[in-house]
């Protein structure tokens, strides 16, 4: 049961995550014209500004502002890193050039229609306006990441720099919001009509490797709540689970990497697509294959099992987040060392060391046996002072 949800949760997120990389919908933050500590106004933002904050633990926090009227391009201008510039030498991929000097040093191009980059090569005043939006975030303490235009609306996304609070929306939305808006009209004006309403193809396929990529790190990470918190069945040895979802998740990152290659070509996204994969989507099925197969182990494994009374012979916990709770068992049938077996807290109130339990063995639909340890049925009465004078 547990194996079917996963499968269906794997889907599901897979194309959760297509759908919401492709759109680029992100839930507006209202901007707060008043401090929530001393109450006092911080001004009004300018109208037609758009807002969104997220926390990030251990990084600064992100933040996007907008501006709700923007020509209908599908357009990306990000701040260039040394990785573009590796990616783009070795010639796997391959971006948009504007000829001025100064832009393509700063900026690099997230878009494969051929329309939009012959538009932007034309457009000097849209150039000089994106350099100076640029610009605009030294003063207030940011660092510039992206220009993103899609759907009628322009973004701007910036982090804070260390050790710098990050402005509250109106300060930033004060601040910029003019910049974006003198931006958005600038282009209204200088780009041509050849260059709206285009459809970037490459995105969406793009989108769909990323997006299995990030739907299975996602779901990995919800795969390994129950044997983590809910420790129930448990196999006996882990290490062929562990070298099995390594080599699965290595050969699909391979034919993923393949597949980048020959979907994509040489494109603008090609190596950010291919980071993805190797940085994420490699953990994603690595973990994703060994919760799957740990399971499919446990789950096409339709024999009665072995029971086995045992004797618990120590029980432990080790402090942590969550805390881990083990139990230390005789050995039984044709082992001959103890056996240590992590169990859930509802179990490990259950048993007390020195009483038995049972042990029901299974040997696991590929060959890898596994355990069920079911509880004793009976209550333990513990001595206490007033029952042992009383015997007396």
């Amino acid at each position: 049961m547990w194996m079917l949800t996963g499968v269906i949760t794997l889907i599901g997120m897979t194309w959760y995550m297509i759908r919401s990389r492709r759109e680029n919908r992100w839930p507006l933050t209202p901007i707060s014209t008043r401090d929530f500590r001393t109450g006092k106004h911080l001004g009004t933002p300018p109208e037609g500004s758009l807002y969104f904050y997220a926390d990030r633990q251990y990084l600064a926090p992100l933040q996007r502002i907008g501006y709700e009227h923007a020509p209908d391009i599908e357009l990306r201008v990000k701040r260039k890193r040394w990785l573009d510039r590796l990616f783009t030498a070795l010639g796997i991929s391959v971006a948009c050039q504007t000829d001025n000097r100064d832009f393509d040093r700063s900026f690099y191009l997230v878009t494969d229609a051929a329309p939009v980059c012959r538009a932007l090569k034309v457009s000097p005043k849209t150039q000089e306006l994106m350099l100076r939006v640029e610009a605009l975030c030294e003063p207030n303490g940011l660092r510039f990441r992206q220009i993103i235009m899609r759907r009628g609306r322009v973004w701007l996304e910036v982090v804070s720099r260390k050790r710098k609070k990050p402005p509250s929306g109106v300060q930033l939305a004060q601040s910029l919001v003019p910049a974006l808006r003198e931006l958005s009209e600038t282009m209204d004006a200088e780009v041509p009509e050849t260059a709206r309403n285009v459809k970037d193809h490459f995105a969406l396929k793009a989108a769909v490797i990323v997006g299995i990529s990030s739907a299975t790190f996602m779901a990995g990470i919800y795969f390994l709540f129950k044997p983590i918190f809910l420790p129930g069945r448990t196999p006996l040895d882990e290490h062929p689970f562990i070298i099995a979802s390594l080599v699965t998740a290595a050969l699909i990152v391979a034919l993923l990497v393949v597949v980048t290659m020959t979907w994509l070509g040489r494109t603008s996204r090609t190596h950010l697509v291919l980071m993805e994969l190797i940085f994420v989507g490699s953990i994603g099925f690595a973990l994703t294959s060994y919760t799957l197969l740990r399971e499919a182990n446990m789950a096409l494994d339709f024999s009665t099992g072995q029971r086995h009374v045992v004797q618990v012979l120590e029980k432990h916990s080790v402090s942590g987040r969550p805390p881990i709770f083990y139990v230390n068992l005789e050995p039984w049938g044709d082992l001959q060392d103890v056996t240590e077996i992590r169990v859930s807290i509802f179990f490990y109130g259950k048993v007390l060391s020195g009483y038995p339990l049972v042990v029901e063995e299974h040997p696991g639909a590929f060959g890898i046996s596994w355990v069920r340890l079911i509880p004793p049925r009976f209550r333990y009465v513990e001595e206490t002072p007033a029952s042992t004078s009383a015997e007396h």
